[in-house]
């Protein structure tokens, strides 16, 4: 009797663990420490909402209502407003609105018909209030990442090629930009390809993801054809994902390709990001010459700007394939109508290499 409680508590942990799933872990910690921010200002101002380290649920909905008002606001650590007073983005203020909601879920209870109103309708109000601002010039126009030009693209490829003076901690980093400029992929999912990602199919380079930051069931998570430019080697991925194999057998001693290994290894993500705010500081002002703020540019400005090049090109692929390629949602259609091939693929692969498309 006491082996089969044991499974059974056992099968029951393991439905969690699936049903946990439904969330990123990077998001459930996001949202923690949204939930954490949440109670310290309960704490303070609404203490009876706390009890001991819990928040007591249901909220009213004015509570809700202020809160979102208060992370509005640009804060310094302690929580006080900055000067001048600025505001945050919509994004930031709708992810405060999802972490109250989350906080709801991780609870098992229910948002209330007023509290969900009350949300939503602070949610769409300071969409429109932060447009406003963009207009008359108290906010910038932009938000998150700048794209990066092709221009930029090939300097910082040039910069990473010739970094020799930490060659040992660096040593994939001009892969690493190649790649995330042609998969037009996510740092993160660069980060986490794997050797047997990686196939041929006839002149092209495939690389396969199992799932995607905005398709965490992998259903639109399609083949991306990655070509050669043998025109321009400081910009030829596949080049220089031989050349990184090539290193890695003569410093390592094995052979990597069929494994599951992680092509880039271990918090590559993080080693990019640092390589690149590293460069745009010592490159300042031939940066800014390309016309790029050293201040907007990250690992995302990668994946905008092969979109944004791409889609600006005189008789270049379908937008719908640069979508499809992207991994950005097409709606109802996408999934009913509109499937991604591997033409339209191909010719966005060939453009992002840099390619002339009638070559």
């Amino acid at each position: 009797m006491g082996r089969k409680r044991q499974a059974d508590e056992s099968e029951a942990e393991a439905g969690d663990d699936v049903i946990r799933l439904r969330l990123l872990e990077g998001t459930r910690q996001h949202y923690n420490t949204m939930v954490s921010h949440f109670k310290r200002w309960l704490q303070a101002n609404n203490p009876v909402h706390v009890v001991g380290e819990t928040i007591m649920l249901p909220l009213p909905e004015n509570v809700c209502k202020m809160y979102l008002s208060y992370v509005s606001v640009k804060r310094d650590k302690q929580g006080n407003e900055l000067l001048p007073r600025t505001f945050n983005t919509a994004s930031t203020v709708n992810g405060y609105k999802s972490a109250i909601k989350f906080l709801y879920k991780e609870s098992s209870m229910e948002v209330s018909s007023e509290v969900d109103s009350t949300l939503s309708a602070f949610s769409d109000g300071y969409k429109r209030h932060v447009a406003q601002m963009k207009q008359n010039g108290t906010m910038s126009i932009n938000e998150g990442k700048s794209p990066v030009s092709f221009s930029g693209f090939v300097f910082l490829a040039a910069k990473a090629l010739g970094n020799v003076s930490v060659h040992n901690q660096y040593l994939n980093v001009h892969c690493f930009l190649l790649f995330s400029w042609n998969l037009m992929a996510r740092a993160a999912s660069v980060g986490s390809i794997r050797y047997d990602h990686i196939s041929w199919n006839g002149d092209a380079m495939v690389v396969k993801f199992g799932l995607m930051k905005n398709d965490q069931e992998g259903k639109t998570c399609f083949p991306k054809h990655v070509f050669a430019n043998p025109m321009n080697p400081t910009i030829c991925p596949v080049l220089r994902y031989y050349i990184h194999l090539a290193v890695l057998v003569f410093t390592r001693g094995s052979r990597r390709e069929g494994t599951s290994t992680l092509v880039f290894g271990a918090n590559a993500k993080e080693r990019f990001s640092a390589w690149l705010t590293k460069t745009c500081q010592v490159h300042r002002d031939e940066i800014v010459a390309l016309g790029l703020s050293v201040e907007d540019l990250g690992t995302h400005s990668f994946r905008k700007g092969v979109a944004t090049a791409i889609t600006n090109t005189p008789g270049g692929p379908p937008m719908t394939s640069v979508w499809l390629r992207a991994g950005w949602s097409l709606g109802n259609v996408q999934g009913r109508y509109i499937f991604s091939g591997t033409g339209g693929d191909q010719f966005v692969g060939r453009c992002a290499a840099g390619i002339r498309q009638f070559n």
